[in-house]
């Protein structure tokens, strides 16, 4: 892919929930349509999310609620939205919405938050298939 800076994209490190772990796999692509339907196809992916959290953050405009291990975590402000999911002990899936002049850009980000040694271990170990799909998904495009 592309140096995201040189066609408008953010950085993955610059989405909320990124910053305290190693980035580890990237995807993004471009959905067809409104930015609301790419962020409602985005939460019925994700099977954590319950109902009322859908329900509040389909309706809320400004919202932030830190991830908790296995319990979802968002961040939406007007021109993002931003979904994370967070493993027991070193991953954390984030999935952000946003316009793009073809409809919406889905960015999917794995994020390693092992603590210590264990980072380099899940990075090694655990990471490793989750970026082997990922350049798999980025040939496919």
């Amino acid at each position: 892919m592309a140096d995201p800076a040189q066609n408008g994209l953010r950085n993955p490190g610059d989405y909320p929930f990124t910053r305290d772990g190693w980035i580890e796999a990237v995807t993004r692509r471009i959905v067809p349509g409104s930015v609301d339907l790419a962020w409602a196809q985005a939460l019925d992916q994700n099977p954590t999310i319950s109902p009322e959290d859908k329900k509040m953050v389909l309706s809320g405009k400004d919202l932030v609620r830190e991830p908790g291990a296995y319990q979802p975590g968002f961040h939406i402000e007007p021109r993002l939205r931003v979904t994370v999911m967070q493993g027991g002990w070193w991953y954390r899936g984030v999935t952000a919405v946003e316009p793009h002049p073809d409809g919406a850009l889905v960015t999917n980000i794995v994020v390693n938050v092992a603590p210590g040694l264990g980072r380099w271990l899940a990075h090694f170990v655990q990471a490793r298939e989750h970026r082997k799909r990922a350049a798999e998904r980025a040939a496919a495009s």
